[in-house]
Parts: C-alpha cells; sequence; structure tokens
C-alpha cells in the first residue's frame, strides 16, 4: 500500500487528500494549525457572513468541478446577481465610474476614452516581440496597449486582484494567458479570441457554467469542512513539519503536535507549505532552491468589513465594486459590494463592505494601529459610497503575509524546482506561490497531483 503525507490543509491539500481518499492509500494529512482550509474561511458576526479570505471563487477548471461534484455541492452553489456581477467601477476624482460590460459599451466610456478604443483596435496589428524571456507586467501592457489604459484599467485591477506592483511583476508567470497569447498569436486579442474557440470545443470546458463567480449558503468554508469530515483521523492539525529527511526509497518527516515530537516515514509527499516554510526545509540539501523559497515576496493586506442600514447608503448602484487608480492616493486598493453580488451575506434591509488595504502598492498601511486604519476607511469609504452615519458593523482582518507575489525572478524559482522535483519525483509541490496563485489554480494543482500518485 502507497504511503502518501499531504502537508498543509489548504484548499490546495484538501483537494489532493479528497481525491487521494477513494484509494487505496496510506493517507496522513499535516496541518499547523487548528482548523483546514488556510486563508479560505467564514464566520458569522452580527447577522452578517463575513469571509475572512476570498470573497468568491472562479469555477473556471475541470479539475475544481469534479471536486464539487464529489463533494456533493453542485446543487448548493449560489451564483451572484447577473447585474451587479457585470458591474464593475474605477474610482476617478471622488465619483465610481463603470468600467464597459461589453464592447458594445465602450464608446463614450470616460476611463476607456476614445484614445483607449484606438488602443484596443490597434493591438492587434502592434509589433509582437517574441524572443524577451520575460518582462514586468507593466512594461508588458503598456508596450501591447498604452499608458493610459493601463493607468486607468490595468493596474487597478492587478493591484485590486493580486495585491501586486505590475512594475515588479513577472508578465510570463502573473499574467501567463496574455503572455503566451503575444508569444504564439502575435497578439493578446487575437490570441485570447483563439483561446476561447478552443476552450469551447473541449467537452470538459463545455461542462463549466456560463458564470464562473459562485460561493455557498454557508460560505466559502463550505469546501474545506466537508472535506474535513472526509478525512477523520488521517488529518492531523497542531502539526508542525520540522524536518524531512531523504531515505533511499521513501522520506522521513519530523513533525511536532501539541508538545510531542514523531516520526512519519512516507514514499510520496504532496507539499502545500507556504515558500517561506518549504524554504527552511532544504536549507541543507538544496540550497538554491531554498534561497529562491525565501525570496517570493508575500504582499501584507488588510480586510475591513463594515455593514450599515441601507438608509445610511445613498449610492444603491448594483455592482461587484470598486477598485483605484493610484493618482488617486485613497488608502484602499479595492470596496467590493458583498451584499450586492451575494445577497445571502447580509439581511435584506443591510450593506455589507469589504475593504482591502494594503498589498505592494501601500504595504506601510497596514502596520497603521487597527482604530486610525479603520477611522481612514470608514470615512473613504463614505465619501466614495455617499454614506452617512456610523457603521453596525466593523471586522479587521490582517494578513502579514497575503498573496504570494509573481515577480522579476521567478523564472529561477520555476527551475530550481524542476530541478528538485526530477531529484525526487516522488515529492510535489503545489504551493500557492508557484504555478498558479488563485483558488481554481490551487484546485487543480492538487487534484493533478493527487491523480500523478494513483496513476
Amino acid at each position: 500500500m502507497k504511503r502518501v503525507a499531504v502537508l498543509g490543509a489548504g484548499i490546495s491539500g484538501l483537494s489532493a487528500a479528497n481525491f487521494l481518499i477513494r484509494e487505496d492509500i496510506e493517507l496522513t494529512v499535516l496541518e499547523k494549525a487548528n482548523q483546514v482550509g488556510g486563508l479560505m474561511n467564514t464566520i458569522s458576526k452580527e447577522g452578517y457572513q463575513l469571509e475572512m479570505g476570498p470573497n468568491s471563487v472562479m469555477l473556471n477548471n475541470p479539475e475544481f468541478l469534479d471536486l464539487l461534484k464529489d463533494l456533493n455541492l453542485i446543487d448548493s452553489i449560489i451564483y451572484p446577481e447577473n447585474e451587479a456581477a457585470k458591474n464593475r467601477f474605477i474610482l476617478m476624482g471622488k465619483k465610481p465610474e463603470a468600467l464597459p460590460s461589453g464592447p458594445g459599451n465602450l464608446f463614450g466610456n470616460k476611463i476607456i476614452g476614445w484614445s483607449g478604443i484606438a488602443t484596443l483596435v490597434k493591438e492587434p496589428f502592434r509589433k509582437a516581440i517574441t524572443n524577451k524571456e520575460d518582462e514586468s507586467l507593466a512594461s508588458f501592457c503598456k508596450r501591447r496597449f498604452s499608458v493610459s489604459l493601463f493607468d486607468n484599467v490595468i493596474d487597478p485591477f492587478v493591484t485590486g486582484i493580486y495585491a501586486g506592483d505590475p512594475e515588479k511583476m513577472s508578465a510570463k508567470y502573473s499574467m501567463k494567458a496574455l503572455w503566451e497569447a503575444e508569444k504564439n498569436h502575435g497578439s493578446i486579442i487575437k490570441g485570447l479570441i483563439k483561446s476561447m474557440r478552443t476552450k469551447k470545443a473541449d467537452p470538459r470546458q463545455q461542462e463549466l457554467p456560463k458564470q464562473k463567480m459562485i460561493s455557498f449558503k454557508g460560505g466559502l468554508k463550505t469546501i474545506p469542512e466537508l472535506v474535513h469530515s472526509k478525512l477523520g483521523n488521517r488529518l492531523q492539525l497542531n502539526a508542525t513539519v520540522n524536518s524531512i529527511q531523504k531515505l533511499p526509497n521513501s522520506y522521513q518527516i519530523s513533525y511536532s503536535q501539541n508538545g510531542q515530537s514523531h516520526q512519519l516515514e512516507v514514499d510520496y509527499i504532496i507539499s502545500s507549505l507556504p515558500a517561506y516554510a518549504e524554504a527552511n526545509l532544504w536549507n541543507n540539501s538544496y540550497g538554491n532552491f531554498s534561497e529562491e523559497l525565501k525570496k517570493v515576496h508575500y504582499a501584507p493586506t488588510v480586510s475591513i468589513h463594515l455593514g450599515y442600514h441601507k438608509s445610511h447608503v445613498k449610492n444603491q448602484t448594483p455592482g461587484f465594486g470598486i477598485l483605484t487608480r493610484v493618482l488617486e492616493k485613497k488608502s484602499y486598493l479595492g470596496i467590493l459590494f458583498i451584499n450586492r453580488f451575494f445577497p445571502h451575506n447580509a439581511p435584506a434591509e443591510k450593506d455589507l463592505f469589504a475593504v482591502i488595504i494594503g498589498g505592494s502598492r501601500s504595504p506601510e498601511l497596514t502596520q497603521l494601529p487597527q482604530e486610525e486604519l479603520i477611522s481612514k476607511i470608514k470615512e473613504e469609504l463614505a465619501e466614495a459610497m455617499d454614506i452617512s452615519g456610523e457603521p453596525e458593523l466593523v471586522n479587521y482582518i490582517k494578513w502579514e503575509k497575503g498573496i504570494p507575489q509573481y515577480n522579476l525572478g521567478h523564472e529561477e524559482l520555476i527551475k530550481e524546482e524542476l530541478f528538485f522535483r526530477k531529484e525526487n519525483p516522488t515529492y510535489q509541490v503545489i504551493g500557492n506561490y508557484i504555478h498558479g496563485v488563485s483558488v481554481a489554480d490551487s484546485v487543480k494543482k492538487g487534484v493533478l497531483a493527487a491523480k500523478s500518485i494513483v496513476g
């Protein structure tokens, strides 16, 4: 019987473990925390439902769909309110301006402008540079489009989604689909159109819902909790991996749990540990790999939830949220209108906002005293959404190590991980700091890693 250890019970590790449960395998899952799910956690507070990590996930690959089927969650999926999901805003001055929801809305849009439309029309005819090994995401986007389109649209979205700095982010690895579109087709727009056609012809892709954004009545913690219930005594919480010794045909894991030291010998390891934890395991035996892991930057973030009675919020426009441009010099990266796209997260007469602060743009703000930052955010949110009065709900959560960044130089980590994998074919690294940062990417990596063991 194969002996397998999964290190970490975030969504990637849990996805791997869930697949392996059905097999004739001796499985052990080691998790440092006292609960599963990693950043994916949901709490209830004063009648509101709050996501502590991602506020929604994208069901955009077959592996994720298979996981939800296996957990009998397909019929429990909640899709967002259609109009709210389509309406996205960029802050321009003090006023949120709507982004075009489709090609027909481009004309007359204040954010895109006529120069932006001209840029989009010209993109398929711009000369491609396909021999560059890598370049910053900012450089890539400005080259393919324009500075104004980058400043007004691309930068706010990249910062809002990844909390990163486009001047430092690797275009090749942080926006791989765009990079490969230019490399393979000479144009981002041409490449994306061909990619969409290819996906439409794939039977497995056709199984996916048209609306990819999803949640559940009990919040996103529904997924990790269901896997947790299936694992039983295969899961060891409060278990910190201290070292891994490579044996001739196996690995010996040394870990501590509740003050006790333990040894575990296994044939295969799937590791979803964060980069800094993985690095400490290989200081002596794989120094270069360890050093590249230590270079991975995690952008610190703060998320503040604020709940109001709707009578205090004058701006009741349906929408997903607001992103900010650098020149606005706001304290927040974005504001999510939680209950407007997922109404189940707040009472009917209430409004719930999630304000994201920090990231690579303004990490210093995450170090402000909690009350000072909350006061600043309440003021700026009130201005953006025309709010009067005080919130009835305030919730603050800080992630010192938030979203890992795929910055320039990421390729060196890829190379070292590939070398490590060649020397250790029964050890797979699936952390979100490599080969995809999203929840859907993490699920896919976990499932594929598990499948490779089963054969």
